[in-house]
Formats: structure tokens, C-alpha cells, sequence
């Protein structure tokens, strides 16, 4: 399983930049913080039970895309039998 973790204040504001770009009203603050609740309240429990079975890879996604990218080809390298063009 990978889990890419992101401090809530940094989602927050690629979620509120996302809105104006968008136009999407929806995405607003208050919005926001009901589905981090929402996400926690109904992943935590997964991603513990997979973590103590050594199941979990965690990615820095607080880092530029670019990187975040990077970060999770590498990890699936190391993970699977794949050819690196």
C-alpha cells in the first residue's frame, strides 16, 4: 500500500488554489476540513492494519509533483519485477 502524506495545511492550500483555478465553489475551507476528517475517519484504520503486517510505503507528497512522482516510481522499482526505460 502506498500512503502519500501531506500536511493538512499544505492540501489545504493546493485544494483552496485548485478552486480559483477552477472555479470551484465547493472547494472551500470549511469544505476541505470536512473531508480530511472524512478521509482520516475512514482510512486510519486501513492503513494501520496494513502496517503492522509491513504492508505500508510511505511517500513525501508535500514535495513539488515532480519529486512526488519520482518518489513513487522509485518505491514501485523497488517494489516490482519492472524494466526501466
Amino acid at each position: 500500500m502506498l500512503v502519500l502524506e501531506c500536511p493538512e495545511s499544505v492540501l489545504e492550500k493546493r485544494l483552496l488554489s485548485r478552486a480559483i483555478a477552477l472555479k470551484r465553489f465547493d472547494d472551500n475551507a470549511e469544505a476541505i476540513k470536512k473531508r480530511f476528517n472524512t478521509f482520516q475517519q475512514t482510512t486510519s484504520e486501513v492503513i494501520k492494519y496494513y502496517a503492522e503486517m509491513d504492508k505500508v510505503m510511505r511517500i513525501d507528497a508535500s514535495k513539488p509533483v515532480e519529486i512526488v512522482y519520482a518518489d513513487i516510481e522509485e518505491t514501485l522499482y523497488q517494489l516490482l519485477p519492472m524494466r526501466r526505460d
